[in-house]
């Protein structure tokens, strides 16, 4: 299981916010993603004490977590569900087509499949 650490914004509610090569950041265990998250805030103290950062510019520890990331979907689970589905018919997207209801019917049809895979009615 692999684990990220999220910080609470405003906007956009908890997200991970760390990259590495414009990608998100995840961590092999928890102890990893603890141990991350402290040098955050050991680089941060650090930075008040020099003077590059003001003592207001810090970050409160309960503005971050730490959570488990959902094992990821296989191919081979979609297709399991998709052969056990009674209500999830075959379809296929024809390029170039613009019909919105099309494609929402779809997509429609995706999250039925996804559900299924989950473990959801």
């Amino acid at each position: 299981m692999r684990y990220e650490v999220q910080h609470f914004t405003l906007c956009d509610g908890w997200i991970n916010c760390w990259t590495v090569d414009d990608h998100p950041q995840t961590f092999a265990s928890r102890s990893e993603a603890q141990a991350e998250l402290n040098e955050f805030f050991d680089d941060i103290t650090q930075q008040i004490k020099d003077g590059d950062r003001a003592p207001d510019e810090g970050y409160d520890r309960d503005e971050f977590r730490i959570v488990p990331l959902p094992a990821p979907v296989t191919i081979t689970a979609m297709r399991d569900a998709l052969e056990d589905a009674e209500d999830v018919q075959r379809f296929h997207v024809t390029p170039g087509q613009n019909d919105a209801g099309y494609y929402m019917d779809v997509l429609e049809k995706l999250e039925n499949v996804l559900i299924l895979v989950k473990g959801g009615t």
